[in-house]
C-alpha cells in the first residue's frame, strides 16, 4: 500500500506521497491506495524527473486469467431470449444458489411431472428481480437445460483454465 495526501475528502485526487502516514492534523485527506490505482499513476505522471527510487512506480494490474474470465461469466448471469413466450426474455442468475434452486425445480418435474405445489405454472425472478411466468414445464426444462450448459461449460474451464469462454447468451424454444 503507498500511502498518500488526497486533495479532498472525495479522494478523487492525489496531491502527495509519504512514505509513511503522517499527523492527520497537519496532513488531512490520508490514504493508501494501491499501484495499480489509476489515481496513483496520474499523480506518478505529474512528479518531476527523475523520479526518487523510493517512489513506487506504478503498476498494470494482471489480465484475470481464462477460469477468472468464466468465474465472472457464472457471477454474471445469463441472458435468455424465447421464440415462443418473450415474456419469459431476460438475464437470469446462474450463481451457486439459483442454479441450487433450478436443480431442486428441475428434480420435482423430473419426479413429478408438473411444477412444484399447486400451481400450473412458475415464476421465477432475472436478475434484476423481475418475475417471469414459465406457462409450461417445456419452457422450464430449456430454460434449466440454456442455463445449466452455460454453467457448465463455464465450470469446465474454471476447474482447467482452458477452451473457449460460452457466450453468455441463449435462445430457448
Amino acid at each position: 500500500m503507498i500511502n498518500v495526501q488526497f486533495s479532498d475528502s472525495t479522494e478523487a485526487v492525489i496531491t502527495g506521497y509519504f512514505p509513511e502516514p503522517q499527523n492527520p492534523a497537519i496532513y488531512p485527506n490520508q490514504g493508501t491506495v494501491m499501484p495499480t490505482d489509476p489515481r496513483w499513476s496520474a499523480y506518478y505522471a505529474t512528479l518531476p524527473m527523475p523520479i526518487p527510487s523510493d517512489i513506487p512506480a506504478p503498476t498494470t494490474p494482471a489480465a484475470p486469467t481464462l477460469a477468472q474470465q468464466a468465474a465472472a461469466l457464472i457471477a454474471g448471469g445469463i441472458t435468455i431470449t424465447s421464440t415462443g413466450t418473450p415474456a419469459l426474455n431476460g438475464t437470469y442468475s446462474t450463481n451457486a444458489p439459483a442454479q441450487e434452486n433450478a436443480v431442486s425445480v428441475m428434480s420435482y418435474i423430473n419426479a413429478n411431472a408438473k411444477f412444484p405445489g399447486s400451481a400450473a405454472t412458475m415464476t421465477w425472478l432475472d436478475s434484476s428481480g423481475n418475475p417471469h411466468v414459465f406457462p409450461s414445464t417445456t419452457e422450464f426444462v430449456a430454460f434449466f437445460n440454456a442455463a445449466m450448459d452455460f454453467v457448465m461449460d463455464c465450470q469446465m474451464i474454471v476447474l482447467t483454465d482452458e477452451g473457449a469462454l460460452p457466450e453468455a447468451t441463449a435462445t430457448i424454444p
